[in-house]
């Protein structure tokens, strides 16, 4: 194995290069079936493993969580969240394959009526075993409207864009 760098290599995404970053990242974690989400509450930052729904044309992506959590009041006194999506390479720590994506974002429960409905039915979709959850009056969704991506491949290499 070669040399590892010590150094990363950042790479700002420029405009002419959005679409096609863009379009990568959206089949990168649709090929995800789960991400970390990170929040932070009473200064207490806390991490948990969350299935999720993309947004089909926005830049956000939508999670489900019972409401009586603490993930669920965190993210409603600070909507401010990171998610984490990682590939199977990344998982085995495969330096040279492995994908790790970084997402900054802030949460915004979704209430109840016509947009909810449409959420729980993509979320159920594409989280069958999830629909008896997503569906009850107990659990919550959050649509995370991303703000900053930050990916990064082949160990130091860092590709950044602010949404």
């Amino acid at each position: 194995m070669p040399d590892l760098p010590l150094q990363p290599q950042k790479h700002r995404v420029s405009e002419q290069e959005r679409e096609a970053f863009l379009a990568w990242l959206w089949e990168f974690l649709g090929a995800q079936k789960t991400l970390v989400l990170a929040t932070c509450n009473d200064s207490a930052p806390a991490c948990n493993l969350m299935s999720f729904v993309l947004a089909s044309a926005e830049c956000s992506l939508v999670l489900a969580t019972p409401r009586e959590t603490a993930k669920h009041k965190a993210m409603r006194n600070n909507p401010a969240v990171t998610l984490m999506a990682l590939d199977s390479p990344a998982l085995e720590q495969d330096l040279d394959r492995g994908t790790a994506v970084t997402l900054d974002g802030e949460a915004v429960e979704i209430g109840e009526g016509s947009e909810r409905e449409q959420w729980e039915a993509a979320f159920t979709k594409a989280n069958p075993r999830l629909e008896d959850f997503v569906k009850s009056p107990r659990s919550a969704l959050f649509r995370v409207d991303l703000r900053r991506v930050v990916s990064v491949t082949n160990f130091q290499q860092l590709s950044e864009i602010t949404l």
